[in-house]
């Protein structure tokens, strides 16, 4: 690892570091709860997964926003609902500029699911300021962000969503 890939990690989480975790817990998810989903595009079959996980949730009557990451501007249009993060977008610490967090909806939100298996450190970023009700992951941070760590060994995108969709239905009731 190079001295400045090093010091932009440390510095990176520095910053982490002095953002209050502002979870707030309100009980269990009711039907007209705010969704919010991280994702980091990296190819068109893991859209049109994420695309049949949004019909889903809007059936199950949920208010529903991705924010996506991508290297670069993908070939495929997105819906309203979807906010598109790419590197042009980032400082040199892979955060996201002030002009760009200015656009981004409030991140307020009953439950906050970042669907990506490694640490994306934008989306990261957004998931340690939002101020979600419940904030569900698949990867350890060392800043013990998430409310629900789900550990399953990587069987693919639509293996997380599946059970995603599971704990939906479990923490709803």
């Amino acid at each position: 690892m190079s001295i400045l890939t090093r010091l932009r990690t440390y510095l990176f989480h520095r910053k982490i570091d002095r953002i209050p975790h502002t979870t707030q817990r309100k009980g269990p998810i009711n039907p007209s709860s705010r969704i919010c989903l991280f994702f980091k595009l990296s190819n068109p079959n893991q859209f049109a997964s994420l695309l049949r996980f949004r019909t889903w949730l809007i059936a199950q009557e949920k208010s529903i926003e991705m924010i996506l990451y991508a290297d670069k501007i993908p070939d495929f249009e997105l819906p309203d609902s979807m906010y598109l993060l790419i590197r042009k977008d980032l400082n040199w610490l892979f955060i996201p500029k002030e002009k760009v967090l200015e656009a981004l909806p409030e991140l307020e939100f009953d439950l906050l699911i970042n669907l990506n298996r490694t640490q994306v450190d934008a989306l990261h970023y957004l998931t340690v300021r939002s101020r979600a009700g419940l904030k569900v992951g698949f990867y350890p941070t060392r800043e013990k962000v998430f409310d629900l760590l789900i550990d399953t060994p990587t069987d693919g995108l639509d293996r997380d969503i599946a059970l995603v969709k599971e704990t939906i239905g479990q923490i709803s009731v």
